[in-house]
């Protein structure tokens, strides 16, 4: 594991195995310090907040029709069991078990409170949607995300929303993925991990350190100059008075068309998510007062 961490990192020396792999092992403080990209995200919600703009978690549904047909329609079986995996993966785990503080620093809870599934039994999925969406995560306690259940006739969504402060894309579908797997019975535990976060911090600092970051730091410097700025674009004065929700658009693709647009991207020498990112930023043009700007991504 050592090996692929530091190959995604783009570390090739500079680190000890012994001193690496031993690190999760010492004695954790009970304070962290967040890392700086973190720190950045943290303060933009601690100001969006002031103002009154509070942003969505990303959320999702999973459907499950498999339990309810193989169980015989028991709803209440279909709570108990994701909410026993759910604390099953809080275990293992160490970021569903951080608590972010207003001062700027993450404390991972030895053991954190069991966490209980919200039955919403029949309510329509998009009426449980719309409240999880708008769910707020209070800084300074535990959990940053919930999971809930609607139960039908057939079927039994299991409902999901959580804060990018503790996990990134990649680490929700693995989380995601895990819950899958061990809901279906398909692997009844999951590997011990023996790298935490926090050794992923440390060793990303060491890069920090590198010629190669030196020499990127550079490039990066030397554009700010005429470095484009934000999209300008009109939005509602900011109302004490007024509450600020957001409402997501989405819009999902056909397998094929997908696989028409992954085509496309190739043909262009391009990846499918740098012409997606294109298109968004054409979108994002037509209501911009400047043209060239800058959209950072996460």
């Amino acid at each position: 594991r050592r090996e692929r961490l530091l190959c995604l990192l783009g570390i090739r020396d500079g680190l000890e195995l012994e001193d690496f792999v031993q690190r999760k092992h010492k004695a954790r403080p009970q304070r962290e310090t967040l890392p700086k990209r973190f720190r950045g995200f943290f303060r933009g919600r601690l100001l969006a907040l002031a103002q009154g703009i509070f942003g969505r978690p990303v959320r999702y549904e999973l459907e499950f029709r498999l339990w309810r047909e193989n169980r015989g329609g028991d709803s209440d079986r279909d709570v108990q069991k994701v909410e026993e995996i759910w604390n099953y993966l809080i275990e293992r785990h160490e970021m569903l078990r951080a608590v972010i503080h207003e001062e700027g620093y993450q404390q991972i809870l030895e053991k954190a409170p069991h966490l209980t599934v919200t039955d919403y039994q029949d309510m329509p999925a998009e009426k449980v949607m719309e409240q999880m969406g708008h769910q707020q995560f209070k800084i300074g306690s535990w959990p940053y995300f919930g999971v809930g259940v609607s139960n039908y006739e057939n079927s039994a969504i299991m409902h999901f929303s959580i804060e990018f402060i503790i996990a990134d894309w990649t680490s929700i579908w693995m989380l995601l993925h895990q819950f899958e797997e061990l809901y279906f019975g398909r692997i009844s535990e999951i590997p011990e991990i023996d790298v935490s976060f926090r050794d992923y911090v440390i060793a990303e600092k060491e890069l920090k350190e590198s010629a190669a970051c030196e020499r990127d730091r550079h490039y990066w410097l030397s554009r700010m100059e005429d470095f484009p700025l934000c999209p300008q674009i009109d939005i509602e004065p900011y109302s004490a008075e007024k509450e600020a929700r957001f409402d997501r658009k989405s819009l999902q693709l056909s397998p094929e068309l997908w696989e028409n647009v992954k085509n496309f991207a190739y043909q262009c020498n391009v990846t499918p998510t740098a012409l997606v990112l294109m298109a968004y930023a054409h979108t994002l043009s037509c209501y911009s007062e400047n043209k060239r700007f800058t959209i950072n991504l996460t």
